[in-house]
């Protein structure tokens, strides 16, 4: 199975219209890792791709290989990062940073044909990263991101991380009025998730949702327990139990945004009063995001319930 998602990836890379010279050296680095019989067990894989315009031609995709190798095998990633020092001055723009060094967001890469995906990078501090973005040389509105992940798990004595390809569109070469225009290799944007985002950013519990045209949420009244307002664990299962209702509910309407908001609720509930729970509490709490994530294509989203996650167990 590993061998044919492999084979799909090269054959969509070598059916677009890529700049092979510009970073020839990490891209068979990344083939040849992922490639490696030796460690197919070790890794997992993940593909998303979209076409558009009247040939139908791949317009975007990610490809995302997680790993977590033994400790014994760390070294087979090198050859991929020193590929990736090879073609540094083919990129635009670099992104490094080592572990222990800060959780912030490094970089967020948009993908997708509307730019209605994100992937982060950044937000672990125990992990390591290099964040590559690529002009295509063929196409003056497009770019490529590399991304490569990588800390020691040594209470597991694994190595773990993930080599992260994502193509799309780059957000600076297309201007704002191209948003708003006809433009047909864009498509209709649907910004009607922006004006949700208004009410979500006000919010203070989601008891209630009410489901309007088009998969959109109205928030109408309900709990208006304020966040600083939590001082017991029901109080903090009551409003984790809310969020994680409103993100299943909004899984049908395809909407990164508003989830974003939900999740981004959800890390600063369990990083203000995460202290409020016990064992078994933080354990029902973990097991649910563990749920959310599995639903979740989004990379930057699944990020944050990691963040959150981790967040419990101090």
């Amino acid at each position: 199975m590993k061998a044919i998602r492999l084979l799909i990836t090269t054959l969509l890379c070598t059916s677009m219209p890529v700049a092979m010279s510009a970073q020839e050296n990490l891209k068979k680095a990344i083939d040849n890792f992922v490639g490696n019989k030796d460690l197919v067990e070790y890794i997992h894989t993940s593909n998303f791709m979209e076409n558009s315009g009247p040939e139908n031609k791949v317009s975007s995709f990610c490809d995302q290989y997680v790993f977590e190798l033994p400790m014994n095998k760390k070294k087979v990633l090198d050859p991929v990062l020193a590929a990736f020092n090879k073609d540094k001055g083919a990129a635009y723009k670099i992104h490094s940073r080592d572990a222990n060094i800060s959780d912030d967001v490094m970089v967020t890469v948009a993908y997708g044909e509307k730019l209605d995906k994100t992937f982060a990078f950044g937000t672990h501090k125990e992990r390591n990263y290099r964040v590559m973005l690529v002009q295509d040389r063929q196409d003056s509105l497009r770019r490529y991101c590399y991304g490569i992940v990588w800390y020691e798990d040594k209470d597991n004595d694994k190595f773990c991380g993930s080599i992260n390809v994502v193509y799309g569109l780059n957000p600076q070469k297309v201007r704002r009025s191209t948003y708003y225009g006809d433009l047909s290799s864009l498509g209709n944007l649907d910004l009607s998730g922006l004006e949700q985002l208004k009410e979500l950013d006000k919010l203070k519990d989601l008891d209630k949702l009410s489901e309007l045209g088009n998969g959109t949420y109205v928030i109408m009244n309900g709990d208006t327990l304020e966040i600083n307002e939590i001082k017991t664990s029901t109080g903090f299962l009551r409003r984790f139990g809310s969020l994680r209702a409103a993100f299943k509910k909004s899984l049908s309407n395809h909407k990164t945004e508003i989830r974003t908001v939900l999740t981004n609720k959800i890390l600063e509930l369990c990083r203000s009063h995460g202290k409020l729970l016990n064992n078994e509490e933080r354990k029902l709490c973990t097991d649910s995001m563990r749920e959310l994530q599995k639903m979740e294509f989004d990379a930057y989203i699944r990020g944050l319930l990691d963040v959150a996650m981790s967040s419990l167990k101090k």
